[in-house]
């Protein structure tokens, strides 16, 4: 559930209207779990009350929060927040499953395995279990993600004012991240409090899989690489941008985050430029 395909800051009340669509939804999905994900500091006021929202009217659900901001804080948000019963720390795959399958399960003392995670014990106490098994090496073992249980439409909006020399039709952009974290540390990013420190990537192959599925399903041809540190190796951008051209996608992507200057040289330049990068 995405509010932002609501657009709630076109509506008079906002506040009303998210609580309004959210309760509906629990009501019709009588979920036993459900999870929040909350990316940026300023993204928390909005998602505390909603939870807060959420508990007051179904005090058995439990609720669980994840992201930078609830990585970076696990431990004061579960001393402070009642509502929230559980923090998943860092990158979330195997501890939502594991998550999942305690509750389901009834075998709560499994939850004090997970990690990294955070939760209230019996007397009430915070604990916060350490990382375990470290961060996932090998990206291309996760799976695709499931755009088919997204309505892209509602995504869909007026975007012919956008730079466009290739003059194609675009609809929406799509993030796609190809590689997670950054080595260094710098003053101005908590990514690496997030995903750790040392960056690790997906193969050119996937990420060109995931470009070229939605490109022919969905018709989507403007891409955003949203990664912290997308041309810190050089085999790796080029790589994809071969891998674009080779296949003829004609598309156009832009690098949000920014670039690290100091891995750029005109070979990496030309190859992104010829795969459709395009500076604003």
């Amino acid at each position: 559930l995405d509010m932002n395909t609501y657009r709630p800051l076109e509506h008079d009340n906002p506040d009303y209207l998210c609580k309004e669509v959210i309760i509906n939804k629990i009501k019709e999905e009588s979920p036993s779990l459900i999870g929040f994900s909350c990316l940026f500091s300023g993204h928390f006021p909005l998602a505390i009350k909603m939870a807060e929202d959420i508990k007051e009217q179904f005090p058995d659900v439990k609720i669980v929060f994840g992201g930078i901001h609830p990585t970076i804080f696990s431990e004061e948000i579960l001393q402070n927040c009642k509502c929230v019963d559980f923090v998943v720390i860092g990158e979330g795959e195997t501890q939502i499953i594991a998550l999942v399958d305690a509750l389901e399960k009834g075998k709560i003392g499994e939850i004090q395995k997970i990690g990294p995670f955070g939760y209230r014990n019996n007397h009430g106490k915070v604990v916060i279990n350490p990382r375990i098994n470290g961060y996932i090496k090998n990206l291309d073992e996760l799976p695709l993600p499931a755009y088919d249980l997204l309505d892209l439409e509602k995504y869909f909006h007026d975007l012919s004012h956008w730079h466009n020399p290739k003059n194609l039709t675009f609809r929406m952009t799509m993030p796609i991240l190809t590689s997670r974290s950054c080595p260094y540390k710098c003053s101005f990013c908590s990514m690496w409090l997030t995903m750790g420190s040392s960056i690790r990537f997906r193969s050119s192959k996937m990420v060109v899989d995931e470009i070229e599925a939605l490109y022919n399903k969905y018709g989507l041809n403007h891409f955003s690489f949203v990664d912290d540190n997308i041309t810190l190796n050089k085999n790796h951008i080029i790589g994809i941008c071969e891998e674009i051209k080779k296949r003829n996608l004609n598309i156009q992507f832009e690098t949000p985050n920014g670039v690290y200057i100091n891995s750029l040289d005109k070979e990496v330049i030309d190859a992104m430029v010829e795969a459709g990068w395009v500076r604003g």
